[in-house]
This record gives structure tokens, C-alpha cells and sequence, in this order.
């Protein structure tokens, strides 16, 4: 499953719905686990009509205070899918670091391993990404300062991974 925004205007949408792209073609189904559009005008439907969405958290970037998931929405949807794997898209403006940790806690207590990418990782302190290895997950940053501060014990959780341009199909 993927933990992102979904079907609006930001840049974290559109490396989503590559990825998404990418998984399906290779023979993955891909859950995506988006915000609400309320208050966000949606890009259209075609994502929506080819990837399962369901929408269990609100990203508040019109006020920046309402900002929140479905705690309740989003563990059922992990308990219906299923999923092997959560791939969570971080990014500081998205929610509160509290609802990141109880993403996690979810996850954790049925037992799907998590994978979070962050893209502001210079945004959030090594006491965050430590909270979150420490809560079993395993970490992609996009570059290698955004490493800095975490316990070498810690490091074998974290991955540098630029972040990918996508080249078209042949």
C-alpha cells in the first residue's frame, strides 16, 4: 500500500503516481492510501480509475491546522488489504509528526512492515527518524546529509536514494 497524497496539485503526487505507474506494470497491485480531496481540486480521474484508492486522512495546506488521519479508516483499510508492504510519502507539511508515529503504530500492530521516503528530510530531526526506526521502520532519504545525526547502530534502516527522473517507455 502507499501512504501519499493523491489526485491534487503536488509534487509528491505526481513521483506517487509514477511509482504507482511503475509497481502495477511490473505485476504488483498497488493500494493507494490518499487524502481527501475536500478543499483540493482533483486533477482529474484517470489515476483514481486505474489504481485502488481508498482515503483515510485529511492534508490541510489551505490553514495548515486541520490536518489529521482516520485512525479508525485507516486501520480497517489495512485490515481489508492486506497489504505486504507500507510505503509511506513524508512530507513535514502533510500532518503532524504525532499521526506519522500512529501511521506507523498501526502498521506495526499488524505486523506490515513500513518503508517511509521523505522528501524534506532536512525538515525533520534525527530524534524523529530515530522514533520511527525505532518503531520498525526502514528509512529512504534522497540525500546523504539527511543522514546526519542518526545512531551508526541506526544506519543499516536508511537508505539514500536520489530521487528519480522518469524517463519515458520506449
Amino acid at each position: 500500500a502507499l501512504f501519499s497524497t493523491w489526485n491534487t496539485a503536488c509534487g509528491i503526487v505526481e513521483h506517487s503516481g509514477y511509482l504507482t505507474e511503475a509497481l502495477t506494470e511490473d505485476g504488483h497491485d498497488v493500494l493507494v492510501i490518499g487524502n481527501v480531496t475536500d478543499g483540493h481540486e482533483p486533477l482529474g480521474f484517470e489515476r483514481d480509475l486505474h489504481h485502488a484508492v481508498s482515503r483515510a486522512w485529511v492534508w490541510d495546506n489551505r490553514h495548515w491546522r486541520e490536518s489529521h488521519v482516520d485512525l479508525e479508516a485507516f486501520a480497517h483499510i489495512l485490515e481489508r488489504a492486506q497489504p505486504t508492504l507500507l510505503l509511506v510519502q513524508h512530507h513535514t507539511g502533510f500532518l503532524p509528526f504525532f499521526d506519522f508515529e500512529k501511521v506507523m503504530e498501526a502498521a506495526s500492530r499488524q505486523s506490515i512492515p513500513v518503508v517511509v521516503e521523505f522528501h524534506d528530510g532536512r525538515s525533520v530531526s534525527a530524534a524523529q527518524k530515530s522514533r520511527l526506526i525505532e518503531l520498525g521502520a526502514a528509512l529512504i532519504v534522497h540525500h546523504q546529509d539527511e543522514l546526519e545525526g542518526l545512531d551508526p547502530q541506526e544506519l543499516p534502516r536508511a537508505s539514500v536514494i536520489p530521487l528519480p527522473v522518469r524517463a519515458a517507455r520506449p
